[in-house]
């Protein structure tokens, strides 16, 4: 399509993990082409159109999920070589250095981590085959994780963004299998507790979000339309296309691109004059 432009990727690592921000995407880990989990860091900056490697992760992961932390990129849970684990592991963007932070306090993946003020949250996921509700969180200068109140459906394979001080949790799977999770929650920020916002219809048993202009985009498993959520009045409504569909997607907003990828290829639009 020809609002969107492809950029050449260096590496192939799909269900890899990234965050945007400092005028970069940060993408780490994912699997090999024969399943194995990596270890690379690799960081795109638009404005240059340029990649550039990082350090290496100490614990080679996919599955797992990213955010930025002030200076900080937590990559935190995840698929090891020798199972899900508990790693919480953290990029100093400035000195291109890693650290161990404190371990999540039971192994997890296909969940997903947000910053929510100066802590980050662990939602959801995977253990055991058992899709979880749980809500943990780390303050950014902490040493252990507390618990906070559980999501209201179990989810894996989701998303969440945070808006001003209001964590959204979207889609995903409440089950193993194919068993979607349509409704919308929204967590409260002086209880902590979630309720329910709205509806997502046929939400995929994975997807992602990005915050772009006034709301949410939502792209779905395999699917080329992504869905326009809008933070006023709850409403879901369809949303501009992808040039093409990309099972495992991943959307990020950065300067007014929106970037989309799957660790093998990355699409880039540029402005929203057209796309919302």
């Amino acid at each position: 399509m020809r609002n969107w432009s492809r950029v050449t990727m260096p590496f192939s690592c799909r269900w890899g993990a990234g965050a945007s921000g400092r005028g970069a995407l940060f993408w780490t880990g994912g699997d090999d082409e024969r399943g194995n989990p990596g270890a690379s860091l690799w960081i795109y900056r638009p404005g240059e159109g340029r990649w550039s490697q990082g350090s290496h992760l100490p614990l080679a992961v996919s599955r797992h999920s990213c955010t930025l932390l002030g200076e900080e990129l937590f990559c935190v849970g995840g698929r090891s070589l020798g199972g899900p684990t508990d790693a919480v592991q953290v990029y100093h963007i400035l000195t291109n250095k890693w650290r161990l932070a404190d371990p999540l306090p039971r192994p997890v993946w296909q969940h997903c981590a947000t910053a929510w003020e100066d802590e980050l949250l662990c939602l959801g996921g995977v253990r055991e085959g058992k899709a979880l509700d749980e809500v943990w969180g780390l303050h950014q200068s902490g040493s252990h994780w507390r618990p906070y109140p559980p999501l209201r459906i179990p989810r894996r394979g989701h998303s969440c963004q945070t808006l001003g001080d209001t964590v959204y949790c979207v889609g995903g799977s409440f089950t193993q299998g194919p068993g979607a999770a349509e409704p919308i929650e929204r967590r409260d920020p002086i209880t902590g507790v979630w309720e329910r916002w709205g509806i997502l219809p046929s939400p995929g048993w994975s997807g992602s979000t990005a915050l772009w202009g006034k709301g949410l985009l939502y792209a779905s498993f395999g699917q080329k339309q992504l869905r326009q959520l809008h933070l006023q009045g709850a409403r879901c409504v369809p949303g501009p296309m992808l040039p093409q569909a990309i099972p495992g997607a991943q959307l990020f907003a950065l300067d007014g691109r929106l970037l989309v990828t799957d660790g093998i290829c990355l699409w880039q639009y540029r402005g929203t004059k057209n796309i919302l």
